[in-house]
């Protein structure tokens, strides 16, 4: 794929250990799922169909992530739903409602 954890000139040298191998970690997932989001290769595509087990193994898992530097310098990544899983989860609330609707 392609994509590249690291910034530019981060880690020169040596191997992240601790918290820093878990933030980076947690971008490479987060790079590699926003590429393939990008591809469509998303678990949520469909979003009248249920959640693609497969593709969020491999793909887009529906998160997305930014990067952010604390006051105190720790690096956070902090995750958030893709376009395509919000989408999923608005036809899934419909659905969830037509369902209680249609019980009464």
């Amino acid at each position: 794929m392609g994509s590249h954890a690291r910034e530019e000139g981060e880690y020169e040298g040596e191997k992240p250990s601790g918290a820093a191998a878990a933030v980076d970690n947690g971008w490479a997932r987060a790079l590699a799922s926003a590429e393939w989001c990008q591809r469509g290769a998303c678990a949520f595509a469909n979003p009248e169909a249920p959640r693609n087990g497969h593709v969020a193994a491999v793909g887009c898992d529906g998160y997305h992530a930014s990067r952010h530097t604390e006051p105190d310098g720790r690096v956070t990544v902090r995750w958030f739903l893709c376009a395509r899983h919000r989408e999923w989860w608005r036809h899934q609330r419909d659905r969830r409602a037509r369902s209680r609707r249609d019980e009464l």
